[in-house]
């Protein structure tokens, strides 16, 4: 069974240069022939580079960043491998971080499910148990410690789908957003799904967050943020609404990133970051947020 990693354990990016050229087009509506009209970039370059069959050079980088709303700089770096997933400090104040990276049992696409819990007194709350709920539960039986809550930022299947396994298993409630009860469902989640607003703990708090789902939320312990896919380590999750709910994907970024910047990041998929990592180097952050690139 796998086993939960530290915060100080290096993983790969979620996205790649091409990944956030396509996630940005696709959140404006851009074919791929209408950048090319605009940026002079041949067509046939910008389709290598979003399957990640090309490099993406720097000119084209400053290019692609004016036409799609993405800050050049971040975006090259991101390319030539400057920017980098870097080790995390743990935050000195009673509480330890996990992450559990899982697919489903037969492999395939990958998410974090974490546990933050608190040695003093053996107890946690688990972020987005999506695949193989099994593997969180085993860890909080082996360390005798109590479950408080499961707290969820989207409906997502990869995020969701073993929350009501965890609940019925440990008696622990789940927390997610209304707006996104009807996605939680259709994953075959079953049990009580109870609103943000009703969890009253001081170690505790949300903030809304829509864009990529419209329930989207983050969970805040301490310093420590839990975006699920609103944001991943120097880009963002799809924007499943389109061009209709990009701009409020984007401000749920934005809104992120003004807190202060030593401030955890830890989304769904890939590397842990921090506030201050993603106004310098994330290309979607806005320049008034992010300073110049």
């Amino acid at each position: 069974m796998p086993e939960p990693s530290t915060l100080a354990d290096i993983v790969p990016f979620e996205d790649e240069a091409g990944d956030v050229i396509a996630k940005a087009r696709a959140g404006l509506g851009l074919p791929r022939a209408q950048v090319a009209g605009r940026t002079g970039l041949p067509e046939t370059r910008l389709a290598a580079w979003e399957s990640l069959a090309e490099p993406l050079p720097a000119d084209a980088a400053d290019d692609l960043g004016r036409c799609l709303d993405l800050r050049g700089g971040a975006l090259a770096a991101l390319a030539n491998g400057t920017s980098r997933p870097e080790p995390l400090a743990e935050p000195d104040d009673g509480w330890q971080t996990l992450r559990c990276t899982l697919s489903e049992a037969t492999g395939g696409y990958a998410s974090n499910t974490w546990i933050v819990w608190q040695p003093a007194s053996r107890t946690a709350w688990v972020v987005d148990p999506g695949f193989r709920p099994e593997v969180p539960r085993a860890w909080l039986n082996r360390e005798h410690v109590t479950l408080r809550g499961i707290l969820v930022t989207h409906g997502h299947r990869d995020h969701v789908g073993g929350a009501g396994w965890l609940s019925g298993e440990t008696g622990a409630p789940v927390f997610l957003h209304p707006r996104d009860h009807a996605l939680a469902r259709a994953s075959g989640v079953e049990g009580p799904l109870l609103h943000p607003d009703a969890l009253r703990d001081p170690d505790v708090r949300h903030l809304p967050t829509p864009g990529h789902t419209p329930g989207g939320c983050t969970w805040r312990l301490g310093t420590r943020l839990f975006p699920g896919d609103t944001m991943f380590a120097c880009s963002l999750g799809r924007t499943f609404g389109g061009p209709t709910d990009h701009p409020e994907h984007r401000s749920s970024l934005a809104r992120l990133l003004k807190e202060p910047e030593e401030t955890l990041l830890l989304p769904g998929h890939g590397p842990g970051t921090t506030v201050g990592r993603e106004r310098a180097a994330n290309p979607f952050a806005k320049e008034t947020t992010a300073g110049p690139s």
